[in-house]
C-alpha cells in the first residue's frame, strides 16, 4: 500500500492493537504546466502513451489532507467538488493493512499547500460520508470518501478555491484510453505532482475495470488525488473522472496508479453529503463520522 505509507500505518496499528481498541476516528479543530492530449478516448494501450510528470505548487482547488494515527501524521491528496465538499480516497480514514484494521484522526485540509505554506488556510472536517460497502468489507470498487468542511469566517472554501466538477457516466471499455491530467502531493515533497498522460481502462478481476495511468513519482500521500478530463488552463479546474485509490489501494509502486471510475454510489455519496443525512442511507452511502 504504497499512496498511505504503508510501514508506518502498520506500525501504529499494531501498536493500537496491542495497547487498546482500533483507534476511533476524529478531527481537528503556476507554473506553466504542460497540456494532456486532446484527442478522444480510444483503443489505443496505454503502456505505449507518452507521459510529462513534474512537480508545481498546484491548483487552488486540490490540496493536502493532514491525518494521523496514534502520534504518527500522515497525507492524502483531496479537490474542492461544491461549495463545502471535498473528495478524497475512503482508505484515508479506515481500511486494513496486513490484516489489520486502522482508523486515522486529526484530519485537516489545505488547498493548494506547497512549501510548507497555507496560501487558502486550514480547514476542519464537519462530516465524513463513505459507502457501506467500504465500512463493513472494504470494497476496492468504493475507495472513496465525500468529506464535508466547516466554514470559515462565515464563508464555505469554495468561495476562496472555485470547484472542480465530477462525472459519475464517465466509463471506458477494457483497454481503451482517454487524456487525463492526475494530481497528487507525495508525503516527503514540497510541492505537488502531475502527470499528464493517457489512462487506460483495465480489468483486475470479474467485474472489476479501473483506470490506469503512469505517474513517476506519485509515492505516499496521493492517495485521492484527482484524475481530470478534461482540465481548463484557464480557470485552473477539470472535471475528475477518478480519484487515485481503489485496486492495491492506488498502486502498489509509484507508478503505475489506479483509480476507480465515480460510479452511481459516489455520486450517492455526494447527494448523502448535501443532504447532510445522518445514518446510512437506501442507496448504502452513509455519514461515517460524527
Amino acid at each position: 500500500m504504497k499512496k498511505l505509507l504503508a510501514a508506518g500505518l502498520l506500525a501504529a496499528a499494531l501498536s493500537a492493537c496491542g495497547s487498546a481498541a482500533h483507534p476511533a476516528p476524529g478531527v481537528s479543530g503556476t507554473s506553466h504546466l504542460p497540456v494532456a492530449p486532446t484527442s478522444a478516448a480510444s483503443s489505443s494501450p496505454a503502456a505505449s502513451q507518452s507521459v510529462v510528470a513534474g512537480d508545481f505548487n498546484g491548483y487552488k482547488t486540490v490540496g493536502k489532507f493532514f491525518v494521523s494515527v496514534l502520534t504518527l501524521k500522515f497525507s492524502c491528496t483531496a479537490a474542492v467538488i461544491a461549495s463545502s465538499i471535498i473528495v478524497t480516497a475512503a482508505h484515508c480514514f479506515t481500511g486494513t493493512l496486513s490484516g489489520v484494521k486502522y482508523s486515522t484522526a486529526g484530519w485537516m485540509f489545505a488547498p493548494m499547500w506547497h512549501d510548507n505554506q497555507f496560501p487558502y488556510g486550514r480547514w476542519s472536517v464537519r462530516a465524513v460520508y463513505l459507502a457501506q460497502g467500504w465500512i463493513k468489507t472494504f470494497d476496492p470498487r468504493l475507495d472513496y470518501a465525500v468529506v464535508v468542511l466547516n466554514p470559515r469566517a462565515g464563508r464555505d472554501i469554495s468561495a476562496y478555491t472555485g470547484q472542480d466538477s465530477w462525472n459519475s457516466s464517465f466509463s471506458l471499455a477494457p483497454g481503451q484510453t482517454a487524456p487525463v491530467q492526475i494530481v497528487g502531493i507525495p508525503l516527503g515533497s514540497l510541492k505537488a505532482r502531475i502527470s499528464v498522460t493517457r489512462a487506460e481502462a483495465v480489468r483486475v478481476g470479474r467485474g472489476f475495470t479501473v483506470l490506469r495511468a503512469s505517474t513517476p513519482g506519485f509515492g505516499d500521500g496521493t492517495s485521492g488525488g484527482p484524475w481530470f478530463d478534461p482540465f481548463s488552463a484557464k480557470t485552473g479546474t477539470g472535471t475528475i473522472i477518478g480519484l487515485t485509490g481503489g485496486y492495491q489501494t492506488g498502486g502498489a509502486t509509484d507508478s503505475p496508479s489506479y483509480a476507480d471510475f465515480l460510479s452511481r454510489p459516489f455520486a450517492d455519496l455526494v447527494a448523502a453529503a448535501a443532504n447532510g443525512i445522518t445514518g446510512c442511507s437506501s442507496t448504502e452511502a452513509c455519514r461515517y463520522w460524527p
